[in-house]
């Protein structure tokens, strides 16, 4: 990705020639002034991208596409993140971070910097335009992928610590917008070898197969213990076409094993949240260590209500009869004891091999379950 234009209320459209080294900041005519300093600011401050020069003269880049590609435009002017934010006396200090979030359509980073004796913070943002019509004709014409800046400045009187916990929506508020920019995204000479291979290249093949062989383990093993564990391997007959009391126990079973899938896959969207790092550790410089996730889920409650209403629509489902045993093919998860005489012959003929974990869950037996004498 490239920066091909940047939009400044009070100055106008600049524009980036043509370059085939995206991360080279000297290709290219663009003219620093004093008014794009806050614009320059925001483009640097609000990114995580690290763009470099190496030890063999070659520039090279490590983030998000669209935050390097920024960030190569701000290092045209000399503007590089690393120019202001390393060293024994940096510029500016990160406090906290507002990473992207789908709900609000932007990220935000709070910084500070020492300003006439007292500390100077600001929030640098970034993010999507959707209110931000009239000045999006010329950049959006071109096709290329339209970002905002923006910045709030805090009253020294403020106090701004690292690690401190925010409300999103109390920081990213008033702010003030500084211009836009439009990122131009050109094919990648990989791309022509992946359309060849189509969407199913290996690595997804692999992640695909990953993901699917964990579930399907921990989906099978909880059928085996509700099954084999804390039943008595009654497998009933017929019990894929009807219900019926033969097929009581391969119902619970499978009624666990659809819980079990549901809420995999529940708590894996959390866990997409972030890419980057873990659900448990989306803030790493909070001092919440315990509960700093509890936080984070609630931050986007539109996702946090959905997937609590995925949680609940598992009790009708599992409760409601005809729709548990007539079309899912299960009934509800209890937790008695089996009896010595409940299921089949075959059944009963494995009971003692069972007795000593029927004699762990059922109360006021203490000894393995034995075959009555006749």
């Amino acid at each position: 990705m490239v920066v091909r234009k940047s939009w400044v209320p009070a100055l106008g459209t600049y524009s980036v020639g043509s370059s085939n080294e995206p991360f080279n900041p000297a290709l290219g005519d663009e003219l620093l002034c004093p008014e794009l300093e806050d614009f320059l600011n925001v483009a640097s401050m609000a990114n995580l991208a690290h763009v470099y020069l190496s030890e063999e003269n070659e520039w090279h880049a490590r983030g998000e596409p669209t935050e390097i590609a920024i960030e190569v435009f701000a290092s045209r002017f000399d503007w590089n993140r690393g120019r202001w934010t390393k060293g024994s006396k940096p510029t500016w200090q990160q406090k906290a971070e507002f990473p992207f979030d789908s709900a609000v359509k932007k990220m935000s980073l709070l910084d500070s910097t020492p300003a006439n004796g007292e500390e100077k913070n600001m929030l640098f943002s970034k993010g999507a335009v959707d209110t931000i019509l009239r000045n999006m004709g010329e950049l959006a014409s071109l096709c290329l992928r339209i970002l905002a800046l923006a910045q709030r400045s805090f009253d020294p009187s403020t106090q701004v610590l690292e690690g401190m916990d925010y409300r999103r929506d109390e920081v990213e508020k008033n702010l003030q917008f500084l211009g836009l920019v439009g990122i131009y995204d050109p094919p990648r000479p990989e791309t022509a070898g992946a359309l060849k291979q189509g969407i199913f290249t290996w690595e997804v093949v692999i992640d695909i197969l990953a993901y699917g062989l964990w579930t399907s383990a921990l989906c099978l093993s909880s059928f085996s213990l509700a099954m084999w564990g804390f039943g008595d391997d009654n497998l009933g007959r017929g019990c894929n076409r009807q219900y019926s009391k033969e097929c009581e126990l391969v119902f619970r079973a499978c009624a666990t094993t659809f819980v079990c899938l549901t809420w995999f896959a529940l708590f894996l969207t959390w866990e997409m949240v972030n890419m980057r790092r873990s659900f448990f550790r989306m803030q790493p410089k909070s001092k919440k260590y315990l509960t700093k996730w509890a936080y984070d889920v609630w931050r986007n409650q539109f996702l946090f209500w959905s997937i609590h209403a995925g949680f609940i629509t598992v009790i009708p489902i599992l409760y409601i009869p005809i729709i548990n045993d007539v079309v899912f093919k299960h009934t509800g998860i209890t937790w008695e004891c089996l009896s010595p005489s409940h299921g089949t012959e075959a059944s009963e003929r494995h009971l003692p091999m069972r007795g000593w974990l029927a004699s762990l869950r059922c109360k006021g037996i203490t000894g393995p379950l034995q075959k009555q004498e006749d």
